[in-house]
């Protein structure tokens, strides 16, 4: 009986949304309704997000010290603007005031404190502590040999100096890019058993223009407008991300069911149909050149070998991908950076679709033996299993199609679908061969560190590399691109190599939504800049 009570809630809801998005309710009430994909996770707090899904709902609830505008420039946030020292290594933010968290309380200097104090914390279990890792002291913090972080240093409620331990070009990326979550709340909390905190979770408590109201696992994340929001009360009066199908979404969009939608399904008809019924449209690279892979697990016996991975990689013809799946909105990926960025290189191995070259690599190279079809590796038959999400409609395609090409270099590929938690799950713990994920991005190059250096917080496919360590240290402590660029054209050569994972594109993605809404400013690293000015036209 519970089930079918939460069936008719959520249809309930579902009307009620339908009647708010065109003006129809009987209170007025506009609601803007987002369909995701890919159900979130229910992690609210940015410290432990580690998917996009989680994250959207952390762009619209929680803030940072300064975001990126649409241009990739940076503007204040929580703080109003800030200088830098004359050795380039401390920045001096000056925090907004009146800031108030979403059950009251004030935003001060010391929940900037508390919040990376929280990430450095010997307990935190969470992904960023890497992000932060070059403020001054912070290691020692971290050992529990210092009781504070001496590069941190609250000058009054509404000033904080940030100290490096060098000059750090990705600061306002890395560091003054981290949401910032409230000390009264997570205080409360030791850090240990932070991480199991649901309710703490789910409650959501940020600064920023909406707040939540409810969450329904699996189906719906309802948000309300913040009515004490800094930047002025939103315009639209809730925010519901809805849990759709993504095969059905676009119908669901022209039929007014929702109104705003982000998808890598660019193929010509689908475009053509939003067209055809007036809707907005905006592509782009998303994540500034976010890369589509297969994981490797590079501490697994025989996938450890990079001769291996080049000849994978070999072995699946990605152009094919980026032609039909893609419907050419995409770019092949041949390293961590897209070859728009200044830090990708000329002469990479573009590692050209051949399976015969391939089986020479795995024969030659690997030392493996290739006898009347098939593939062996220590005298026994090659199988690998991938997992993917099965509910995203592009890996659903592409897994099979890897399992067809592998088929004929030897290699029995298995494929699991499995929902995404699942998938984040079974990569935490290391206890997989290849997943199926989409990875990195950022506006300054160094972010790659944090999937693909030893000390990265999200480095799950356990790729360790010393040179690149090294290289990612040095490089972030140069601020004039014309510095940086031969380290990270070397890193991106060193990462090209050894195809930690197996590369296969960067891809576009568009921004759709309902010719209605206005003020959307189309971003390709938020979803969400500047929400509180949306609204509908009548």
């Amino acid at each position: 009986m519970k089930k079918i009570n939460s069936l008719l809630q959520f249809l309930a809801l579902t009307l009620l949304l339908v009647l708010a998005g065109t003006g129809a309710a009987a209170d007025e009430e506009t609601v803007l309704r987002y369909a995701m994909g890919t159900a979130p996770s229910g992690v609210f707090n940015p410290a432990f997000i580690t998917n996009n899904y989680d994250r959207q709902i952390a762009h619209v609830t929680y803030e940072k010290l300064v975001d990126l505008m649409p241009s990739l420039e940076y503007e204040g946030e929580l703080a109003t603007d800030w200088s830098v020292s004359d050795d380039n290594r401390t920045l001096t933010f000056n925090l907004r005031e009146g800031v108030k968290w979403h059950d009251g309380g004030d935003f001060t200097a010391d929940d900037v404190r508390f919040t990376f104090e929280f990430m450095a914390h010997p307990d935190y279990s969470g992904p960023l502590f890497s992000n932060i890792a070059e403020i001054e002291g912070i290691q020692e913090y971290k050992d529990g040999t210092a009781d504070s972080i001496s590069g941190i240093e609250v000058i009054d409620d509404y000033t904080i100096n940030i100290t490096t331990n060098d000059v750090f070009a990705a600061f306002l990326y890395e560091i003054a890019g981290q949401f910032i979550i409230p000390e009264h709340i997570w205080s409360t909390v030791s850090v240990a058993d932070a991480a199991n905190a649901t309710e703490m979770f789910r409650a959501a408590i940020g600064t920023g223009p909406f707040k939540m109201d409810e969450y329904v696992p699996d189906q719906y994340v309802e948000l309300v407008k913040n009515e004490d929001y800094w930047g002025g009360t939103p315009q639209i009066d809730g925010f519901i991300f809805v849990v759709v199908n993504p095969e059905t979404q676009q119908m669901q969009l022209v039929n007014g069911e929702v109104d705003f939608l982000t998808s890598t399904d660019l193929n010509p008809d689908t475009m053509q149909i939003y067209e055809d019924n007036g809707m907005q449209v905006y592509t782009t690279l998303i994540y500034n050149g976010a890369y589509q892979v297969i994981e490797v697990n590079n501490q697994h016996p025989i996938l450890s070998d990079k001769y291996v991975r080049q000849a994978l990689v070999t072995a699946i013809d990605r152009e094919a991908i980026v032609e039909f799946i893609l419907s050419g909105y995409g770019v092949v990926a041949d390293t961590a950076y897209p070859p728009s960025s200044w830090a990708y290189p000329d002469g990479l191995n573009k590692y050209p679709y051949s399976p015969e070259n391939a089986i020479e690599l795995l024969v030659n190279e690997a030392g493996w033996e290739y006898t009347d079809g098939t593939m062996y590796a220590d005298g026994e038959p090659v199988k690998f299993e991938l997992l993917y999400n099965g509910d995203n409609p592009i890996r659903a395609q592409i897994a099979p199609l890897v399992q067809e090409h592998w088929k004929e270099i030897g290699i029995e590929l298995e494929i699991t679908s499995m929902e995404f938690s699942t998938l984040l799950d079974f990569e935490a713990t290391g206890d997989y061969e290849l997943a199926m994920i989409g990875n990195g991005g950022g506006v300054d190059p160094s972010s790659v560190s944090n999937e693909l250096a030893s000390f990265g917080g999200f480095n799950t496919s356990i790729y360790a590399n010393e040179v690149t360590d090294e290289l990612f240290q040095e490089g972030a402590k140069f601020i004039n691109v014309e510095d940086r660029k031969p380290i990270y054209n070397q890193i991106a050569q060193q990462i090209n190599e050894d195809m930690p994972y197996l590369f296969l594109y960067h891809w576009n993605e568009a921004q759709v939504f309902r010719s209605n809404l206005v003020g959307v400013q189309p971003h390709n690293l938020s979803n969400f800049y500047q929400v509180q000015d949306w609204h509908f036209e009548d």
